[in-house]
């Protein structure tokens, strides 16, 4: 199923009705979709977990046996939101420079199966956020592998993958110039399981083929493919 297609559920409430047989309702209502906080980042993480289940029908025995986007909170449903986002928590501070705030909360946690082997996929969606802030969140996303919290939390064996999905390539760009620059440090221990692309990329391409290992150089990044996810560590 088309992520697009996932999100007609999230525009009610929206100041005008969506009227597929009426042209100026269904412009009215995508200017109120488009200048909404936040419906810009649901719809195009919706895209890309689409994506992600969409490889169920492409590879053979591969399952999305579970997805916790952001805005899922422990103990809470449609009626009462309370207790923290499922996918929070805090992290050890690295050698680098004092973090903003230790919490870290994905944007999505994706736990996929391929036959037997089971793997944890943490997903940040990059839409506003400056590229030091991204930086902060990839090394964030490094304490999570070397101290096991997130596979711990979620019940899953081996180390866990990171994907940084950008809408800005421009972004994109500057991010991996300033990991270069030893913005992250010892980065390179992580960079086969950090792997990066663009909304646009994903949709037109297709996620195997569009993913990046982060010197975007042409080298595939395979974190949903069978070899990858057999190995002990990314």
């Amino acid at each position: 199923m088309n992520g697009r297609l996932l999100t007609q559920k999230h525009l009610s409430g929206l100041p005008v009705r969506l009227n597929k047989t009426n042209d100026i309702q269904r412009r009215l209502t995508m200017r109120a979709l488009k200048f909404r906080p936040g419906r810009g980042m649901i719809i195009s993480l919706l895209d890309v977990l689409s994506l992600i289940i969409g490889l169920e029908k492409l590879q053979p025995d591969f399952e999305v046996s579970a997805n916790f986007p952001y805005f899922r909170h422990e103990n809470s449903n449609a009626q009462n939101r309370t207790g923290f986002a499922i996918g929070r928590v805090e992290v050890q501070q690295d050698e680098g420079e004092p973090y903003i705030s230790p919490v870290l909360i994905p944007d999505a946690i994706v736990k996929i199966r391929s036959g037997e082997q089971v793997r944890l996929v943490a997903i940040e969606l990059h839409r506003q956020t400056s590229v030091q802030g991204i930086i902060e969140a990839l090394r964030k996303h490094a304490q999570t592998v070397e101290t096991g919290v997130f596979n711990q939390k979620f019940d899953v064996p081996k180390v866990n993958f990171v994907l940084s999905i950008h809408t800005d390539p421009d972004r994109l760009k500057n991010t991996v110039k300033q990991i270069k620059n030893v913005g992250f440090p010892d980065f390179e221990r992580y960079m086969l399981g950090f792997n990066f692309a663009t909304v646009e990329e994903l949709i037109n391409g297709g996620i195997n083929e569009s993913l990046y290992l982060y010197q975007l150089d042409g080298a595939k990044g395979r974190i949903f493919e069978d070899y990858w996810i057999n190995k002990a560590v990314p």
